[in-house]
């Protein structure tokens, strides 16, 4: 029998395709070869020899336009996809209920603006109106998407108010008077203000930005992340305020008071509180009246004329707490207590207060925490009983003081306290030439020791006018000598190996009195 060799031999045109991969006309073909080029594939009808271009029809057929195909596939998603939108428009996803009105699109949820027709960058007070009274009705959050919406209206709010944030979302007033937004908690709800900023549309203006009244109940009021700004008159206005929270807020931009309290109602357990918010921009930062107790803690306040502008005290001791702030660039006055005129910001009236000051930072201000010419026939002495105190100021775990004006006593040194009773004064005074032998000078103790404090006395030597030879070295020792339970004698002798003192020779003496105010 005979071998077979190459059994795998054809004779004849190739009858079963043969795929090739990516074209080159570098390359011969047999016919029915398949081969692709961008993306689309073609089959040789015959033979190919080398250098045989692909769009050459007398050797190559397309028979596959892959790219044409998915495009078809696509537009025809798409078409499919919008039949479907346009059905479902067809259904509201928020049907209209009974007691709304002005409704114009019902795929926005109830509350939302937008259902009722509000356009942001143009004027939206009947969208605002139709919207606010199905809430208010309702209590359901008023609810603002990112825009600015303008509106007429002095409005009563019942309810929440929502944006999307505080730099994203504004609902706007544009008339020059009146309040703006009043919330008068008419079902006791514990409403919120949250991620929104409430402005007005130019700064020449006498309105008045947020009023929480109790119309009834104990007003109360907590936000979060809003801004209330640009308004002439009062920015947020507390009115028998009960349980307020507000958290990483910021009041700003404003020709009288950023925040005002009064008629406080209810014990000091239930404190109105304002965490990590900023008071910046304004004439008074707080003004207070009647206020039981209101805590700032962790709050900035800068830029501002008056830091607190305390009056009208009913209770003989309100509690108004500052703990872990930071105070700077006040410009004329810190804590007055005392019925002010809001032109001229000068007092009227001494009141009684107490204000406590925890891990405070003051910096940079232009002033005199507490001033007595601010207080007519009010006394500097903290201590002093009946009409005339003024007021008490607890200082605890720790105060740092930077280019500040005089901190408590005008022209007679800083002051802090603590609660638990410790005292510190911290003063300058120059010593200042008696006698070829000793400079000496007298610092009278500012009121409030109820006994005769501990001295420390240390020379500033940057602040002197001594020969060029004298020096911190060449000084004996500063004495400190009680005169009486308020006055302390400073005494500086010449070094007996250095030239005599003369006329004009002095030195400035740093003193820390410490002791005790209880």
């Amino acid at each position: 029998m005979a071998t077979l060799e190459n059994k795998n031999v054809y004779v004849g045109n190739r009858y079963v395709p043969k795929i090739m991969g990516e074209w080159s006309n570098a390359n011969s073909y047999e016919g029915l070869s398949i081969v692709t080029y961008q993306g689309a594939s073609y089959t040789s009808k015959q033979a190919v020899p080398i250098g045989i271009d692909i769009l050459n029809e007398e050797f190559w057929v397309l028979t596959g336009n892959y790219n044409a195909q998915v495009e078809t596939y696509r537009q025809d998603v798409i078409n499919f996809k919008g039949t479907i939108d346009d059905t479902l428009k067809l259904v509201p996803k928020y049907p209209i209920l009974s007691n709304e009105v002005g409704v114009v699109d019902t795929q926005y949820p109830y509350g939302n603006v937008l259902r009722y027709g509000a356009v942001s960058g143009v004027n939206c007070t009947q969208a605002i109106t139709n919207a606010l009274a199905y809430c208010n009705a309702t209590n359901t959050t008023l609810y603002f998407p990112n825009g600015v919406y303008h509106d007429d209206l002095e409005r009563n709010v019942k309810t929440s108010v929502k944006g999307e944030g505080l730099f994203s979302t504004s609902w706007v007033y544009t008339q020059d008077t009146g309040t703006f937004l009043t919330f008068d908690n008419l079902y006791g709800n514990y409403n919120r203000l949250d991620d929104i900023k409430i402005s007005h549309v130019n700064i020449t203006n006498t309105a008045n930005g947020l009023k929480v009244d109790r119309n009834g109940w104990g007003a109360s009021i907590s936000g979060r992340n809003h801004r209330i700004d640009n308004f002439g008159g009062v920015l947020i206005h507390l009115v028998d305020a009960y349980n307020v929270l507000m958290e990483d807020c910021r009041y700003q931009g404003t020709a009288t008071s950023t925040l005002v309290l009064d008629e406080a109602i209810d014990s000091i357990s239930n404190v109105n509180r304002f965490k990590q918010c900023v008071f910046t921009v304004g004439k008074i930062g707080v003004r207070t009246y009647n206020v039981l107790d209101v805590a700032f803690e962790d709050c900035t306040f800068e830029t501002l004329d008056v830091l607190l502008n305390a009056e009208e005290i009913t209770s003989d001791v309100s509690y108004i707490h500052f703990e872990g702030c930071h105070i700077e660039a006040i410009s004329k006055y810190g804590v007055v207590n005392a019925k002010m005129d809001l032109d001229t910001l000068e007092a009227i009236t001494p009141i009684v207060n107490k204000v406590d000051l925890d891990r405070i930072t003051f910096k940079n201000n232009v002033y005199a925490l507490f001033d007595e010419n601010l207080h007519a026939n009010a006394t500097i002495n903290p201590e002093t009983a009946g009409a005339n105190r003024t007021s008490y100021f607890y200082v605890s775990n720790g105060l740092t003081l930077v280019g500040n004006g005089n901190f408590l006593y005008p022209d007679n040194g800083r002051m802090f306290r603590t609660e638990e009773g410790l005292m510190m004064v911290t003063h300058s005074v120059a010593v200042t030439y008696v006698s070829d032998e000793v400079l000496s000078g007298t610092w009278n103790l500012p009121d409030g020791f109820v006994e005769y404090p501990k001295i420390q006395a240390t020379y500033n030597t940057n602040s002197s006018n001594l020969d060029v030879n004298f020096g911190a070295a060449t000084l004996t020792p500063i004495t400190t000598v009680k005169v009486d339970d308020k006055t302390v004698k400073l005494n500086v002798r010449r070094n007996p190996t250095t030239v005599t003192f003369k006329t004009g020779n002095y030195v400035l003496v740093d003193l820390v009195a410490v002791g005790r105010w209880k």
